[in-house]
């Protein structure tokens, strides 16, 4: 495998898969020199964000990518009879979702975890 841009940022499993992330300079190659801000690549399992993005731009763009990894695996295609963007769009809205229920649904997240809710 070619040499990846930027630094390493942490690496996670997601179906069993080694995945690794990447925080790249926004005028790399790799991030179409400023034109995008983060991407997934299915081949490489690997994640890259640029390094111009806030604490909060990084979250939710992490889990937009992860959300597009998802995808991937269990052969989602929001692309069928919409635009690009509209399809990006649903990604967009699922990665949310997800984002706010760990960050708001404390009970949710230990649940999933296989953790006692409190009182329980």
């Amino acid at each position: 495998m070619k040499r990846l841009p930027g630094k390493a940022w942490f690496e996670f499993k997601l179906f069993g898969l080694q995945w690794r992330t990447r925080i790249i300079p926004a005028n790399s190659v790799a991030l179409d020199k400023g034109k995008t801000l983060a991407f997934c690549d299915y081949d490489h399992r690997v994640l890259g964000f640029s390094d111009t993005m806030t604490n909060e731009q990084l979250r939710t763009a992490f889990a937009h990518e992860l959300q597009h990894a998802i995808e991937e695996h269990a052969d989602v295609d929001y692309e069928t009879g919409v635009s690009p963007d509209v399809s990006d769009r649903c990604t967009d809205q699922v990665a949310r979702g997800w984002l706010y229920v760990i960050r708001e649904c404390a009970e949710i997240t230990a649940f999933l975890r296989d953790e006692r809710p409190k009182g329980a």
